[in-house]
Parts: structure tokens; C-alpha cells; sequence
């Protein structure tokens, strides 16, 4: 099976594809891919899903792609968020504009996410904010890996793991799944993460405390019977 390696074709968007809908590159070893996606008009749909990219360049995806709609760019070696995501409802093709509406990144590396971009979009859905989004994996990711195991209020500590804004929208991931469920008909995965996993383990050993202290109180009821 053929793979395709290195650098993507820096003239996609520029000079080939201009009409493109859908990009689809999963499973192969691209390690950079140029700016030129960023001015795909007609884009609904890209997929770099299983690849080795580093990094995405800061205008990829971008204003230019109003249709854009879903991006996948999980299992790759990603370090930071993608700040293009946040540009691509900045610029409106009048009714043809499409909200971004799902976005995959789990299986990479990033650490934080930015903030000042999750509040609910208004109706036309033009405010350049990630705030349609239906859709949102980070599970497995390195998100919270500054903190330390023995360092709980840290790793608890809301204001030092997720912004303020995504809190307010998505609010904490459940514990014993991973899943933010507050906003409603969306959803959103942070399983895998080191803060969430963190989580998971105080609340699996408070539940077990409980559980332990439960059948103390039963057993000294029992012996006083």
C-alpha cells in the first residue's frame, strides 16, 4: 500500500483542488501540510486522521473556509490546539455559510486549549468563536500533564486545567466517563487526559471509601442487634 510521506503539496488550495469538498488523507505519514487548505472556499470536509503531524499552520483551516464543517485530525503527534479552528466563522458567504460543527483531535498531545472562544454562538453563528460546535473529542491528550498526582488542588483546581468559558458552556467532565454533559445535545469526550484521569481515580477511591465506611456502619449495627 502506497503512503504518502513528508510535506502535502504546498499548491492544494492555491493552484489544484480550488473546488474541493472533501480532503481525505487518513493513514498515511504526512508530517506538514501547507497553508493552501486554508483558502479551499468549498471545503466541507477534512480528514488527516492517522498521520504525523506536528503542528497545523496557524491560517489551516481559516476564515476562507466558511462551508468547513467537520475536521478530523486525530492520532497524530499534535503539541497545541489548532488556532485556525477558531477562525473559520469569521468570514460569511451569505447563506452558504456552514458552522463548524464537529472537530476531532484525540490521540494527540496538546496540552491546554485556548480560551475566549466556546460561548454558544448567536443565531447567524458568525463570531468567529468555536461556539457550534456539536461534536468535540480531546479524549487522550496530554491536557492537565503539568500536574502532578500529589499535587490534587491542582489537578482539581477548575481554573488551572480548563478555561473559564468552556467550563461555563461544557462544564467538568464527568469522572467516571470523561464527559462534559452540561451543554445540552453535545457532546464532548476528555477521557484519557491526565486531569481526567486524575478524577477518575479520587472518585473511584471516595466512592470505595464510602463504600468501606458503609459496611462498617452496617456490621457495628449488626453486632449491636
Amino acid at each position: 500500500k502506497n503512503k504518502l510521506r513528508n510535506s502535502l503539496n504546498t499548491d492544494i488550495g492555491i493552484k489544484h483542488w480550488l473546488d474541493l469538498r472533501v480532503l481525505a488523507l487518513d493513514g498515511n505519514q504526512l508530517t506538514e501540510i501547507g497553508e493552501g487548505i486554508g483558502l479551499l472556499e468549498h471545503l466541507e470536509v477534512l480528514h488527516l486522521r492517522q498521520n504525523e503531524l506536528r503542528e497545523i499552520p496557524e491560517k489551516v483551516p481559516s476564515g476562507r473556509n466558511g462551508r468547513l464543517r467537520m475536521v478530523s485530525l486525530s492520532s497524530n503527534r499534535l503539541e497545541k490546539f489548532p488556532v485556525g479552528l477558531t477562525e473559520v466563522n469569521k468570514i460569511g458567504f451569505g447563506e452558504s455559510a456552514v458552522s463548524l460543527r464537529e472537530v476531532y483531535l484525540n490521540g494527540n498531545k496538546i496540552q491546554k486549549l485556548p480560551s475566549g472562544v466556546w460561548e454558544e454562538s448567536n443565531e447567524d453563528g458568525m463570531n468567529g468563536w468555536l461556539g457550534s460546535i456539536k461534536k468535540l473529542n480531546l479524549a487522550h491528550n496530554a491536557i492537565g500533564a503539568e500536574a502532578n498526582e500529589s499535587d490534587e488542588a491542582n489537578v482539581i483546581d477548575k481554573a488551572n486545567v480548563l478555561p473559564k468559558d468552556f467550563l461555563e458552556r461544557f462544564g467538568m467532565p464527568n469522572p467516571a466517563t470523561g464527559e462534559c454533559n452540561k451543554a445540552e445535545g453535545v457532546i464532548v469526550r476528555l477521557e484519557g487526559n491526565p486531569f481526567a484521569e486524575f478524577l477518575k481515580k479520587k472518585w473511584i477511591d471516595d466512592k470505595r471509601k464510602n463504600e468501606l465506611e458503609e459496611e462498617e456502619v452496617k456490621r457495628k449495627k449488626e453486632s449491636e442487634a
